[in-house]
């Protein structure tokens, strides 16, 4: 039959493709990263089809065993895999873009804005939080029923999660994710073995005995067949062993990227020349956009850490140079910083406020209203920027968001092309499964956190700080806005964008009661 190839779309059009869906996302993406994943699952995944579940999850425990944000980095991953590196750096600005400038806004107004804000504005930012922690938790249970396939990733996902809850640390998260990696390849490896002697064994005790022929006595009977014997099933196990890793290897090399869903092989026609199918043409798939080889992905990411390098022996010739300090500062934690929004707002308060560069006022003035905002919580690191370098505010907005989110970014660029090519490895789908868990596990103890101080209120014991952050059971309403979050989105079907919009108009109708 004629095959028909595909014809490649222009950069043009991948690019308009990108605004389409990305654009929406830079305005819409309130909550915080685990809150967004749900987000990025339904529109990708589930309408679009751009990548299969398997996928999604890969890259999702890709994000949480590199450094930086988790959801922009998946969202960049994404884009990469449809349309490629320029689509995906297009569609990084489009998420980050709208809250990075109204951060740098904020940062040029926040002298004028007084040290307490008005009630109203706590009351608003807290149900905001409460539908974000809603839909946080929605994410973890849905991810955690594809994540969770046996034993060993049911029990990493509650270890994972009960760890990270009690304890917190810039190392811990690595320690965790590799830790889950580990524990599935040898799980999986022993369970291997364990299979192989079985078969063995039962093979052997089934095997027929032949009894001893006379050599003296002729009968005209068919010779039996040999027996089994323990080489010749050792050798029969090797060679089909070595069928299989070489048929695998085979379909890894002619794999695409992204790994189709396992429907997809099973619903494709017969290949048999019917009368019925003798004249229809075949598409081809579309060629991946996504080009980077391995070679240019370890160049990748040794130039990242040759120019960190570069930046750490550079202020340390040069002090008092307060622009290199606090580039080289975000840059070492945008390495550091595993786990994202709730790790980040601690490390860049050590950074900023306690050389004396961030007034202590400011900083937690800029962080409450960060909550009200969307996109990424590392847009935090440009408000910053702007209040580091008061001589030149904007350049210094721009430097603090793009030495933030340059680590995660070009270590995601490096290791993709990884993936890319080892992805069908049974030992690297081993340990992509305990990252899987690892992640869900991490996501959980995200809900904990958030839920803990997700109730914000004027701070009644220190004027000059502006704001409080307490537990949301303080008041059974924020809970109950959790749980029909949590319900709403997940069994009838309501938009994320709907129902941060009504939980903003929640919180606002808790204030009304509140002052009748």
């Amino acid at each position: 039959m004629p095959v028909t190839a595909t014809r490649r779309r222009s950069l043009t059009a991948r690019l308009v493709e990108t605004v389409r869906f990305y654009g929406p996302l830079g305005f819409t993406s309130f909550g915080g990263p685990s809150a967004n994943l749900i987000l990025l699952r339904k529109i990708f995944v589930i309408r679009e089809k751009w990548i299969d579940d398997t996928t999604f999850q890969d890259l999702l425990a890709l994000g949480n065993a590199l450094p930086g944000p988790a959801f922009s980095q998946i969202a960049f991953s994404i884009s990469a895999i449809r349309g490629g590196t320029p689509a995906a750096v297009l569609s990084f600005v489009l998420l980050t873009g709208p809250g990075m400038c109204a951060m740098i806004g904020i940062a040029f107004g926040v002298k004028r804005i007084p040290n307490t804000l008005p009630d109203i504005a706590f009351a608003l930012f807290t149900g905001l939080n409460s539908t974000a922690i809603g839909l946080v938790s929605l994410a973890a249970y849905q991810l955690s029923l594809k994540v969770i396939t046996d034993d060993i990733t049911r029990l990493l996902v509650f270890l994972m999660g009960a760890i990270s809850a009690c304890y917190e640390s810039q190392w811990l998260y690595p320690v965790l994710m590799a830790a889950s990696g580990i524990s599935t390849y040898l799980f999986d490896e022993a369970t291997e073995y364990r299979v192989t002697r079985r078969t063995r064994r039962e093979r052997i005790a089934e095997s027929p005995v032949v009894p001893e022929q006379s050599e003296d006595i002729e009968m005209d009977i068919a010779r039996p067949i040999p027996a089994v014997t323990r080489d010749s099933i050792e050798a029969e196990t090797l060679h089909k062993r070595s069928v299989v890793t070489r048929r695998d290897s085979h379909c890894e090399s002619r794999g695409r990227y992204p790994t189709p869903p396992p429907e997809a092989s099973s619903s494709r026609p017969s290949q048999g020349n019917t009368s019925d199918d003798a004249g229809a043409e075949v598409q081809e798939e579309e060629p991946p956009y996504f080009a980077i080889t391995v070679k240019q992905g370890l160049m990748i990411c040794t130039g990242f850490f040759a120019l960190l390098i570069s930046l750490i022996v550079s202020r340390a010739l040069t002090p008092r140079a307060r622009i290199l300090d606090f580039v080289t500062n975000l840059m070492l934690g945008g390495t550091l910083i595993f786990g994202g929004g709730p790790v980040v707002i601690p490390l860049l308060r050590s950074y900023t406020v306690d050389p004396g560069w961030v007034a202590p006022r400011d900083f937690l003035l800029g962080f409450a209203l960060l909550q009200a905002l969307p996109g990424p919580q590392f847009n935090f690191a440009a408000f910053l920027g702007v209040l580091v370098i008061p001589s030149q505010p904007f350049l210094g907005g721009l430097l603090g968001a793009m030495a933030i989110f340059t680590p995660g970014i070009l270590l995601k660029l490096g290791a993709l092309p990884l993936y890319q090519k080892f992805k069908t490895n049974g030992p690297v789908r081993s340990v992509l499964r305990g990252f899987n868990a690892g992640a869900i596990g991490l996501i959980y103890s995200a809900v904990y956190r958030l839920f803990r101080v997700g109730f914000v209120q004027g701070s009644t014991l220190d004027p000059g700080v502006p704001a409080a952050f307490r537990s949301l059971d303080q008041d059974g309403f924020w809970v109950s806005i959790v749980a029909a979050t949590f319900v709403a989105c997940g069994w009838f079907n309501v938009p994320t964008p709907v129902a941060i919009l009504v939980g903003a108009i929640g919180g606002l109708a808790w204030y009304v009661v509140q002052q009748a």
